[in-house]
């Protein structure tokens, strides 16, 4: 800890990480003698520079600002940077703001009682054009409308859309639009003679772009003008494109109320990674990298530390064997989907991850294990979901080792024989599910005391349930009408109940038990008469 009087410009020296959910505010009489924010200065138009003072009597773990469009930002929701330096005066530049939009910044200090936060300071950006604004939309469809429009004196428009429907005269050069700074919505698409971006340099700030179908273009050279943040980016079916380099001053994807902060990287038949997005640091909405033919790595993603936001997916996607590229990651709010990716063995890459919420993996041919994903912290895993479908060699799941509950555990058709992993697991909130897996026994659940539904179907192996012994509670989460039911089906050598009598006589369930298709089938009464084997 540190106990100094500083002030703090920030700059170059960041990290963008939204923080922990003990986001706690201290009292508001402590705010103004321990820290403010004295001064906001150099404000352009995605780039401002904050000088805030904190108390030498103040006892801090990090410090930072957050801000955002609307008052009270917090560390938990909005955008953060914290300072990774400890001299008496820092200088660190804040960047990722928009042109011409007002926003409000907390200073913050992580202290051992919580988060204390500053007064909220505003500011206001500065717009990109003195001159030569239209709020027009542009079409251009030949050379011709791309030479007109370079004639205009434009620096920013609403909507630009560049595509070659015109065969006599297609678009070749974009260097007549090279006065443009700033466009809402940029769209690149079908442009089969265009090799080249050269002429959008001095394009800053762009709320959505899309490049689609350039089947000449090589890589996104001539939009390294870009920086900040984007809305939504597309890149898809450019069948030439090898390399995403010219986005690398791009640090955040952010959702906004017109976009959804999503990256789609799809179809594009001759890129190999994600070298190029380098600059990326935080993603808010949607990622999918698919269909790409013969992409095999996600390096280039090197300074990606968080995903806040819906499906992060990948899948069918030429030779990925691991997740090289992601080992910054360390939080996944949202859905981490992985499939139909037949050479893909590993999930190390991901061992920084300390806060995920769900996790799906199915035909995964080649994954053995999931050594990667154990070290989540153990304060989200009574959310944790994970979802195992038909991975054919998939055996060990000792990752598991260190988890006391989960959300959901689905393991259908994947081939793992040893569930002692699971031996410390007394809660899975929602749902416990084990279909067509060649497992003998369930002891390895023996400190399983409450569940929001368990499903086990088509289990050849197993004689009986020894190992439900201590299960009390089968509760309902959620609004699915199978929440609550205890449901074993198929098990075909399955003779002995005994083990869950216990669950009827002393503890609870709240909707039905089913057993059908078993060597022995009995109902709940029979099994709390006693008749609880065959």
């Amino acid at each position: 800890m540190k106990k100094f009087f500083i002030f703090l410009s920030f700059s170059l020296l960041i990290v963008f990480i939204s923080c922990s959910k003990d986001d706690e505010q201290m009292e508001d009489s402590q705010i103004e003698n321990s820290l403010k924010i004295v001064e906001i200065t150099d404000v352009l138009a995605s780039t401002a520079n904050v000088k805030i003072a904190v108390s030498n009597t103040l006892d801090f773990i990090e410090i930072g600002i957050c801000w955002s469009e609307g008052m009270n930002p917090r560390v938990d929701e909005n955008l953060t940077i914290y300072s990774n330096s400890q001299g008496p005066e820092q200088i660190v530049k804040l960047f990722g703001t928009s042109p011409e939009k007002k926003y409000y910044v907390r200073a913050f200090a992580k202290t051992p009682s919580g988060i204390l936060y500053s007064e909220n300071t505003s500011f206001t950006t500065q717009g990109l054009c003195s001159g030569g604004v239209t709020d027009q939309d542009f079409y251009l469809r030949s050379q011709a409308e791309v030479n007109k429009v370079g004639t205009m004196g434009l620096c920013s428009v609403n909507l630009l859309t560049i595509f070659s429907d015109n065969v006599d005269d297609p678009i070749v050069d974009l260097r007549p639009l090279s006065g443009i700074k700033q466009v809402n919505y940029l769209s690149i698409s079908n442009n089969n003679m265009l090799a080249s971006l050269t002429g959008l340099e001095s394009v800053i700030n762009v709320n959505y772009l899309g490049v689609f179908g350039n089947n000449s273009l090589a890589n996104l050279q001539g939009l390294e003008g870009l920086r900040g943040s984007l809305n939504e980016l597309n890149i898809s079916g450019n069948e030439k494109l090898t390399s995403l380099s010219g986005l690398e001053n791009i640090s955040l994807i952010v959702k906004d109320l017109d976009y959804n902060g999503s990256l789609f990287v799809t179809s594009n038949d001759s890129l190999e990674n994600m070298e190029g997005l380098n600059g990326i640091r935080e993603i808010f909405g949607t990622i999918n990298i698919s269909f790409n033919r013969i992409f095999h790595s996600l390096k280039g993603l090197d300074n990606f530390r968080k995903f806040d936001g819906e499906d992060f997916s990948i899948y069918s996607n030429g030779p990925i064997v691991n997740l090289s590229g992601l080992e910054s990651l360390e939080v996944i709010n949202g859905n981490f989907i992985m499939y139909d990716q037949e050479e893909f063995n590993s999930l190390t890459a991901l061992s920084n991850v300390t806060e995920a919420k769900y996790f799906y993996f199915r035909n995964l041919d080649n994954l053995t294990n999931l050594n990667g994903i154990g070290n989540i912290d153990t304060a989200y895993t009574d959310e944790l979901q994970f979802y195992l479908w038909q991975n054919q060699k998939l055996t060990d799941i000792s990752a598991f080792s260190n988890f006391s509950s989960l959300g959901v555990l689905s393991i259908i058709e994947s081939p793992v024989t040893d569930f002692t992993p699971l031996t410390n697991i007394t809660r899975i909130r929602y749902n416990l599910s084990i279909r067509n897996v060649d497992i003998s026994s369930l002891r390895s659940l023996s400190n399983l005391e409450s569940a929001g539904r368990i499903f086990l179907d088509n289990l050849t192996s197993i004689e009986n349930l020894e190992g439900l012994e201590g299960l009390r509670n089968i509760g309902m989460f959620g609004s699915s009408p199978q929440n609550g039911n205890l449901e074993i089906y198929q098990c075909k050598n399955l003779t002995n109940f005994c083990a869950i009598q216990g669950l009827f006589t002393e503890g609870t369930i709240d909707n039905d038990f089913v057993a059908n298709s078993n060597a022995y089938n009995p109902t709940q009464q029979d099994i709390v008469d006693g008749n609880c084997s065959q």
